[in-house]
């Protein structure tokens, strides 16, 4: 499934206890760069992130990475109700997604790897030039760079983030070799099942 089309409309109260670590959170926002990032790849998806259920303390959180604040934490009601402290919620549309093999692979232990791979790179600062590099990846696709071709450091775009979130807990999501993986290589993964687009205050 590659859009938002026909899923349930449900409000972040009345679904928040069936959210899952490890589940996907798509964007597709209303905003000047949300709109140029999906022209650029082509896709309704401009924005990917890693969900995290912390039950000991009662907070699900999404990780993820923006390219003027590198990787961080939020909660995810902030994106529903808060998001970037406007007092509203993302301008946009916002899916939740659960890949099918992620409840049988996925371990304590692994998800505490995942949870120290973000920390070790929380708030770590994108300079120009791994904003360059970010950018030279996704030229890359229209120029027939191999992903492999381009220099990359610690800096991730969102997708690639997540990507690599996965990857520690031993699931591919599978991309175009062509170049860097993209948000939509979620939404149309075969074991990726799109659940629910959430409402957002405004």
């Amino acid at each position: 499934m590659s859009d938002f089309s026909g899923l349930p409309f449900k409000r972040y109260n009345e679904i928040r206890d069936q959210i899952q670590s490890g589940d996907i959170l798509l964007c597709s926002g209303d905003y000047v760069s949300s709109r140029l990032t999906r022209q650029a790849n082509g896709s309704c998806w401009n924005h990917v992130a890693f969900v995290l259920r912390l039950d000991s303390i009662d907070w699900i959180v999404v990780l993820e990475s923006i390219v003027d604040k590198g990787i961080r934490v939020i909660p995810l009601s902030e994106y529903v109700k808060n998001y970037e402290g406007t007092g509203k919620g993302y301008r946009g549309k916002l899916v939740l997604g659960r890949h099918a093999e992620f409840s049988q692979k996925v371990t304590t232990d692994a998800l505490k790897r995942v949870f120290k791979f973000a920390f070790d790179r929380f708030f770590a600062p994108y300079d120009e030039q791994e904003v360059a590099r970010i950018t030279a990846r996704t030229a890359g696709r229209f120029l027939g760079f191999k992903k492999n071709e381009i220099e990359r450091k610690h800096e991730y775009s969102c997708s690639e983030y997540v990507h690599e979130c996965y990857r520690m807990l031993g699931i591919d999501v599978c991309y175009d070799d062509s170049w860097f993986v993209a948000p939509s290589d979620f939404a149309v993964n075969d074991s990726l099942r799109l659940l629910w687009e959430l409402e957002t205050e405004s």
